[in-house]
């Protein structure tokens, strides 16, 4: 039976217009369950520890594997079309949220690789130098003699001798490297060419895209690098006083995790969105918890962290270890990907979801393949050669770029965000976290003055609000003795 006071907020919700939205639905989670076992038993319980979404540790651990098996691994989709099995991710979440714990976390085995290189390395590094020394001391004694010599054969000889020596120069060797944090996009070459082809560059910070915008380079955007490292295109780059970057089939993954400003930013930076770079990423932005943590969050299962560092582990040796390899798909996990590049082509049509966006939508049915070659690398390790791609994780990687879709629509919206729009968010997000049905433009204020610093600046905010109806002026303003507050009624319709 339907109560008097249901009656009054019914017969109050008729009366007021419909709401117009300010943006779409918060985008959706990632179907972490449906990924290989340890890895979304990983992702549970990172998120469970920390109270983050499942989105960041779940695309940074995606990220490590990325950086630990691209330069080995490709997956070929049909015959004629194969990609490259390496990632460019961004998770965006504002401060406090524990990205870098998460970072750091997902980063574990790669650290703890690297970390051995450079022990097995430092004793015959320590070898090596002391022979280059010796090395450089006998080509200076020589060359002294050579330029001495008053006969020309002599000379010749001498300078013979150099040259011969010169060429025997011992090598200072390197620990091999996976990834970098902060580098220039030309030592970013560098790196690859030392590195056989394949780096990761892997922040907790967005530092990276103001490098690429050409802060260390007056301002002139330089990212042809990461557009050839991404699709495994050659790389041939002569710079004048530099050595020259010859890269036959480079793999560059990046994985970042980032403030949403960042990403909001981005499409104002030269070339990021006329390029293609921006439609190269997978975006997950989901949304903050901040507030409503409890602070007690269970620590993650030993267990299940060692099964994960493990995996990538075995992952990694073989890597650096293995030649390269194709996977293919099964004939059920093609027909999962044919459905999903069709489902992506329709939605690329004149003013459907992706009209806006098809950069990234041209490349999602790709990124779609790669995620589920990584998928199958993590669930097969080194036997990863020897199975096709199942369904099951064509199916995991498909659903996962229709989440992630959702994701990178709000990223794209965001990057042409109307400032009182975001200002309305804002708000709207403290109406509800209080559950408020009425407030007074004072108590509004009083919330954001860090935001705000004069009421004069959130006036036309709290009026688009009203101009979409998702709150009115009262009956009459309301406050303490002396001037009054406006006040202003929520509409229930923006309760459900």
């Amino acid at each position: 039976m339907t109560s008097n006071l249901e009656r009054k907020v019914e017969h109050i919700a008729s009366r007021w217009p419909d709401i117009v939205p300010l943006h779409h639905a918060a985008p959706p989670e990632l179907p972490v369950d449906q990924w290989p076992s340890v890895l979304f038993d990983y992702v549970e319980g990172a998120s469970a520890e920390t109270e983050t979404p499942r989105a960041l540790p779940a695309m940074l651990a995606v990220g490590a594997i990325s950086a630990a098996v691209q330069r080995v691994l490709s997956v070929q989709v049909k015959p004629g079309y194969a990609e490259p099995a390496n990632l460019f991710i961004a998770v965006a979440l504002p401060p406090g949220t524990r990205k870098s714990q998460e970072f750091k976390r997902a980063s574990r085995p790669l650290v703890r690789w690297e970390a051995k290189q450079r022990e097995s390395t430092d004793e015959q590094r320590a070898e090596a130098e002391s022979k280059l020394a010796t090395h450089n001391q006998r080509v200076s004694e020589l060359r002294k003699r050579a330029a001495k010599a008053t006969d020309d054969d002599e000379a010749e000889d001498l300078a013979q001798q150099v040259a011969d020596l010169e060429a025997k120069a011992p090598t200072i060797p390197k620990p091999a490297r996976l990834f970098t944090g902060d580098v220039t996009t030309e030592h970013l070459g560098t790196m690859m060419a030392e590195q056989r082809e394949a780096v990761a560059v892997m922040n907790a910070e967005g530092g990276l895209f103001e490098t690429m915008a050409g802060r260390y380079g007056n301002q002139v955007p330089n990212f042809d690098l990461y557009l050839s490292g991404h699709a495994g295109d050659s790389v041939r780059v002569d710079r004048g006083s530099r050595q020259p970057v010859m890269l036959d089939d480079p793999r560059l993954t990046v994985c970042l995790a980032v403030q949403p400003d960042v990403l909001s930013a981005l499409s104002s930076k030269p070339g990021f969105l006329g390029r293609g770079l921006l439609g190269r990423f997978l975006y997950a932005v989901p949304e903050s918890n901040l507030g409503d943590r409890d602070g007690d969050g269970p620590a993650m299962n030993a267990w299940v962290l060692d099964q994960y560092v493990a995996a990538v582990g075995e992952l990694i040796d073989y890597g650096q270890t293995a030649d390269p390899v194709t996977v293919h798909l099964t004939p059920d996990a093609f027909q999962t990907w044919q459905a999903l590049w069709a489902e992506i082509e329709a939605d690329m049509k004149a003013g459907e979801r992706f009209e806006h966006m098809r950069d990234w939508a041209g490349k999602a049915p790709g990124a779609a393949a790669r995620l589920a070659a990584l998928f199958h690398a993590f669930r097969h390790g080194r036997e990863l050669a020897m199975h096709e791609i199942s369904a099951d994780d064509m199916d995991a990687a498909a659903d996962t770029i229709r989440a992630l879709a959702d994701h990178a629509v709000a990223v794209y919206d965001a990057m042409q965000a109307d400032p009182l729009i975001e200002g309305a968010r804002v708000v709207l997000r403290w109406i509800r976290r209080h559950g408020l049905t009425t407030f007074t433009a004072r108590q509004c204020y009083q919330n954001h003055k860090s935001r705000y610093p004069v009421m004069s600046d959130l006036e036309p905010v709290l009026a688009m609000l009203v101009d979409r109806s998702y709150i009115r002026e009262a009956d009459q303003a309301i406050g303490k003795p002396g001037r009054p507050s406006l006040a202003y009624d929520v509409n229930p319709g923006f309760w459900g």
